[in-house]
C-alpha cells in the first residue's frame, strides 16, 4: 500500500512522493517491478479491448467479400484483360491484409506481441534516460545522490502511462503528447529530488537529457516495431 500511495502521489506531481521513493530500501528493484507490472497490465487490457472489439464489431471478411462482389459486376472490370483482373484481385487481397496495420483497426495479434515489447521498451527508455540524466546531474551540475536510488525514483515517471488503461475500451485512444509531457514533468521531479538540484539545474538536466535521448529512444522503438511488424506480416502471409 505504501508503494501504491507513492505511485498515486507521484502521478499528481507531489514532490514528497519522490522523496519517499528515494529513501526506500531497494528502490531500484521496486522501480523495476513497477515498470514491468504497469507495462504488462496496459498490454493485457489493450489485448482484451481488441478481442472485444473484434468479437462485437462487423465481420471484416464479409465486408471484404461484399466490396469485391460489387467491383466485379462493374462494366469496366469485365472489360479488363484476365491477367490484369488477376493482379487487381491480388492487390485487393493484400490491401485488406495490410489495412488493419495502417489504420488502427482492432488487431489482437499486435496487442499480443505488446505483452513482450511494451515492458522491454519501457525498461530501455528508463535506462537510457536514467544513465544520461545521471551523468549530467552528477558530473555537469555537481548534484548529490546515488545511481540506484535515482533509477528507482525515476521509475515513477512511468506513472502517466496509466492513462493507457483506457485501451480496455474498444477503439479508445490516448494522446501520446500529453503522456510524454506529463512523464517528463515526473522525470524532472525525480532528478530534482534525487540530486538535490535547484530548479534551474534540474530543468536543464531534464531538457538536455530528453534531447540527447531522442535518437536512442527512436532506435529502440523502431527496432522492436520492425520485429513485430515483420512477424505480423509473416503470419499474415505478406511479403517483407
Amino acid at each position: 500500500m505504501n508503494v501504491l500511495s507513492i505511485f498515486i502521489n507521484a502521478l499528481f506531481l507531489r514532490e514528497d512522493a519522490y522523496v519517499r521513493m528515494r529513501e526506500m530500501n531497494r528502490a531500484l528493484l521496486i522501480g523495476l517491478v513497477l515498470i514491468v507490472v504497469l507495462a504488462l497490465v496496459i498490454s493485457v487490457l489493450a489485448l482484451v479491448g481488441d478481442v472485444v472489439a473484434v468479437a462485437v464489431g462487423p465481420d471484416m471478411d464479409a465486408i471484404k467479400d461484399a466490396v469485391w462482389e460489387g467491383m466485379v459486376i462493374m462494366p469496366w472490370y469485365s472489360e479488363l484483360p484476365r491477367d490484369v483482373r488477376y493482379q487487381i484481385q491480388q492487390q485487393y487481397d493484400m490491401g485488406w491484409q495490410i489495412s488493419p496495420l495502417l489504420f488502427g483497426a482492432p488487431n489482437p495479434l499486435s496487442k499480443f506481441f505488446d505483452l513482450v515489447v511494451r515492458p522491454l521498451v519501457y525498461l530501455a527508455d528508463w535506462l537510457i534516460f536514467g544513465i544520461i540524466a545521471f551523468l549530467l546531474a552528477k558530473f555537469v551540475f555537481k548534484g548529490k545522490g546515488q545511481f540506484t536510488a535515482f533509477l528507482g525514483t525515476l521509475a515513477l515517471a512511468v506513472a502517466p502511462q496509466t492513462l493507457h488503461l483506457v485501451l480496455l475500451i474498444p477503439s479508445a485512444e490516448v494522446d501520446g503528447l500529453l503522456v510524454n509531457v506529463w512523464s517528463l514533468c515526473c522525470a524532472y521531479l525525480a532528478i530534482k529530488v534525487s540530486f538535490e538540484l535547484p530548479v534551474a539545474k534540474a530543468f536543464w538536466t531534464t531538457l538536455v537529457t530528453w534531447l540527447l535521448s531522442l535518437i536512442p529512444f527512436l532506435l529502440v522503438s523502431g527496432f522492436f516495431g520492425l520485429i513485430v511488424g515483420g512477424v505480423q506480416m509473416a503470419l499474415s502471409g505478406l511479403p517483407f
